[in-house]
């Protein structure tokens, strides 16, 4: 499987200020068809001297993770009986259906007896899933030094994620 990784980081100074930047983006696949992971990433960091008695600063960081993942994987696969068919070119995508959907019953017949498993390439290439995950960080202070050896600081910080799962299911 291929890993691609890319950073880009800025960093200086003055006499009074500091900063840090920087953004990344991973691409990682998975030695299973379809699943994967990417991930995109932001941080900065910033401190500023605003005279002999106020210090502030802000902390940053963001990250955005969005994992296609399909099923149903390998141990599907493993499982699969070998006298039952995976492709049928008169299927409208292409792939053997393994349950009985023209009898009516609300419970299915398996097509090749007790033995029948779910076709797994079918279930790979056409139902869907994809995990995001979003997360904010934040952290910001302010530090007062109104007398010689004492420093009064203060700070706010935020922490918010976002997750969705999403799902599309085409062949049962």
């Amino acid at each position: 499987a291929i890993t691609e990784s890319y950073d880009v980081k800025v960093s200086g100074a003055s006499d009074n200020t500091d900063y840090y930047l920087s953004i990344g983006f991973d691409n990682r696949e998975s030695t299973i068809k379809g699943n994967g992971l990417k991930t995109y990433r932001a941080s900065m960091n910033v401190n500023s001297k605003v005279n002999d008695y106020l210090k502030v600063g802000l902390n940053y960081k963001f990250a955005y993770q969005e994992a296609p993942t399909q099923d149903p994987g390998l141990s599907s696969a493993a499982v699969a009986p070998p006298w039952q068919p995976i492709y049928n070119s008169n299927n409208q995508y292409g792939y053997q259906e393994v349950l009985d959907t023209e009898s009516g019953n609300w419970n299915r017949a398996k097509i090749y007896g007790q033995g029948t498993r779910d076709n797994y390439l079918a279930s790979m290439s056409l139902n869907r899933s994809l995990f995001q995950n979003m997360r904010h960080m934040a952290q910001g202070y302010v530090e007062l030094s109104p007398l010689e050896g004492l420093k009064i600081r203060g700070g706010i910080s935020l922490d918010l994620t976002e997750q969705d799962r999403i799902g599309i299911r085409t062949y049962r």
